[in-house]
């Protein structure tokens, strides 16, 4: 029978196994988050935060579990089933984290209140339309929208689908457009001369970041909107003619610079 040091080094022995299955799944999973996080997606949206938490939370219910449970001192058949329960459980918090990220990634960007928000495909389940089809508005992954605000005639109708059948205005197919319309952010000249101000002025840390990587670089060379993603803003870089080129995170100190990226 074992005793002392010897039962805790057989549990790490046992552990050891799981803590590889975990290994496999925290790699795998980091990549499938940056894959359906992509971009700025992954720091500001979610994709990294919901890594941290799923690959955290497995690895308590698997080789830390299999630590504290596992007694090397019991019989073989006790054995066996202890390690295909904790197995068991592992495997099922993988699948729940999986779906967790799967549930949580963006499908589309869309514009509106001043800044873009990424949304789900449950944000496009009332609607009853494939989400597939904004990728005719827009050639990204995942497409950059504009939505619109709604024309006088249409304020109605829009109301009903929101108080009715629970459908948000980005949700409503007649309101989303290109980011190349004609009253989307990035053809308002007023809105872009802001910006550019903003980001040319002495100090700006968000320009001084991009220049970092494109050190000839100017603010006038481009077009810019925010974004507002669940844990940190940003600022969207697209060329003059509407294509995204790149993004900056927007750190919390400087929040407070521009008015159009407070809350």
């Amino acid at each position: 029978m074992l005793q002392g040091k010897d039962i805790f080094w057989a549990k790490l022995k046992a552990a050891r196994y799981s803590f590889l299955l975990w290994l496999v799944f925290a790699l795998g999973t980091g990549v499938l988050s940056y894959v359906l996080f992509p971009s700025f997606h992954f720091m500001a949206d979610g994709g990294w935060q919901g890594w941290r938490i799923v690959a955290a939370v497995d690895f308590v219910m698997g080789p830390l579990l299999f630590v504290v449970v596992y007694a090397p001192n019991k019989a073989r058949r006790l054995l066996v089933m202890d390690m295909t329960i904790l197995i068991s459980i592992q495997f099922t918090v993988m699948g729940w984290g999986l779906y967790k990220v799967f549930q949580q990634h963006p499908v589309a960007d869309n514009y509106g209140y001043g800044f873009f928000q990424s949304a789900t495909a449950s944000s496009y389940r009332a609607a009853g339309w494939d989400v597939r089809r904004l990728s005719t508005l827009s050639p990204e992954h995942p497409p950059i929208i504009y939505v619109r605000v709604p024309k006088p005639q249409e304020i109605k109708h829009t109301l009903a689908l929101i108080l009715q059948q629970g459908i948000p205005a980005s949700a409503q197919w007649n309101l989303l457009e290109s980011i190349q319309a004609q009253d989307s952010p990035l053809q308002n000249i007023k809105n872009q001369m802001s910006l550019r101000h903003w980001l040319g002025s002495s100090g700006n840390m968000v320009w001084l970041d991009w220049l970092k990587q494109h050190p000839e670089d100017r603010p006038e060379n481009h077009k810019y909107a925010f974004f507002m993603g669940r844990y940190h803003r940003a600022l969207l870089i697209f060329s003059l003619t509407d294509k995204f080129q790149g993004y900056e995170l927007i750190r919390r100190d400087v929040y407070s610079g521009y008015e159009g990226i407070k809350k």
